[in-house]
């Protein structure tokens, strides 16, 4: 049982190699977890997120990932009691979400 919900969010530079980490916890999918662009304005994204439901051990281990890109972060939240903390932990950041479907490149991207 998942017991975790965690906001992760990683610098725009960093989102090769944190979406190659994270097919460690997710072979199948992984390359894709961190594709939602954010920053400032709807210019090019300074951030990328990802939310994701896991068990303690887990979370362990995405903190300690998440720790590898520097000013990147993982949060853990309550959808439950919030259904709107993620946007809100992204705004309090001072980022906003991109409007990623007007930047795909190709038929394989996704917002």
């Amino acid at each position: 049982m998942f017991s975790r919900r965690c906001l992760m969010i990683i610098r725009a530079e960093h989102q090769v190699f944190a979406n190659l980490a994270a097919k460690a916890f997710d072979p199948e999918g992984g390359d894709q977890t961190f594709v939602v662009p954010l920053g400032l304005n709807d210019g090019e994204p300074t951030h990328y997120w990802a939310s994701a439901q896991m068990r303690d051990q887990v979370w362990q281990q995405v903190q300690k990932l998440v720790d590898s890109f520097p000013g990147s972060i993982a949060l853990l939240y309550d959808l439950d009691a919030d259904p709107t903390a993620p946007h809100k932990l992204i705004a309090a950041l001072g980022l906003r979400t991109i409007n990623a479907e007007a930047k795909l490149q190709g038929p394989g991207d996704r917002p």
